[in-house]
């Protein structure tokens, strides 16, 4: 592999590319406009930060990586890079992201650090621990959503709740199609938050039932008229029924994944449309 291959490895790339998005989005839905320069550098600042961010947390597991085969190759685990290597990138991301984001103020700068702390200081090393781990995990999913709303200003309350409620609920079926697809990883690593999984046999049903409140918690934007394009309701509409049958008549946990990552990426542009 070659050095931007391991870098983008190092970066989980679309993984920084969806925070940087769930800032920008929480950044339009507290009055931000899509066009301006301010909403560019949101996402620059959110998507540098997680970058960074994830770079540490490569940077914490290397060991535990190098259990797992789905990880074992990753740049870290297979030598092609240093631990002083990875560390000095992440931290460099890390303060790109936080000197850009400091610009818009104090908050969202500490809502930044209180990313990483969850995440990194709090889930990071819990996980091998306790199942508890999962929660400090999922809170950090949604603050990318506040980063972006505080730096518009933090008004329009109303507005944001929907979208962070929305990405606590997606992170809910997309670890539980991770943990339960790679069992044997986990259970390799002893990762205690691996252990919660979909219900065997149930795998469907399960994750139809998980979708219903995520797809009801898109559609509270247009349904309370705070989307005014008309195009809005219909991509949301079109991402809704393609998670639905994607979750309800596939077996391949793999699509599942997909199908989920596509419906963010729909409720995301809603939410730019207007």
């Amino acid at each position: 592999m070659n050095l931007l291959a391991d870098l983008k490895t190092l970066v989980k790339l679309h993984l920084s590319l969806w925070c940087g998005l769930a800032g920008m989005a929480g950044f339009i839905t507290g009055g931000g406009n899509l066009l301006s320069p301010e909403a560019l550098l949101i996402f620059s600042g959110v998507f540098l930060s997680s970058a960074g961010s994830m770079s540490l947390n490569q940077y914490q597991e290397r060991n535990l990586d190098a259990l797992m085969e789905r990880t074992r190759k990753r740049p870290l685990p297979s030598g092609r890079m240093s631990p002083g290597t990875a560390l000095a990138i992440g931290l460099t991301l890390l303060l790109c992201g936080g000197v850009i984001l400091s610009k818009f103020g104090p908050v969202p700068l500490f809502l930044l650090t209180l990313t990483v702390l969850l995440y990194n200081g709090l889930y990071t090393p819990l996980k091998r621990l306790t199942f508890l781990a999962l929660i400090p995990g999922i809170a950090s999913g949604a603050l990318p959503s506040l980063i972006g709303w505080s730096a518009a200003g933090g008004e329009m309350l109303s507005r944001i709740v929907p979208l962070s409620l929305y990405l606590v609920l997606w992170q809910v079926p997309h670890f539980l199609v991770l943990s339960t697809r790679f069992r044997k990883d986990f259970s390799r690593a002893r990762i205690r938050t691996g252990r919660v999984r979909l219900p065997e046999g149930r795998e469907k049903t399960a994750l139809v039932l998980l979708g219903v409140p995520l797809i009801l918690t898109a559609s509270a934007p247009w349904l309370t008229g705070y989307l005014k394009n008309p195009l809005s309701p219909l991509i949301i509409l079109s991402g809704s029924l393609l998670l639905l049958l994607s979750l309800a008549l596939s077996n391949d946990l793999r699509r599942n994944f997909q199908a989920l990552n596509l419906h963010s990426i729909f409720f995301f542009v809603a939410l730019f449309l207007g």
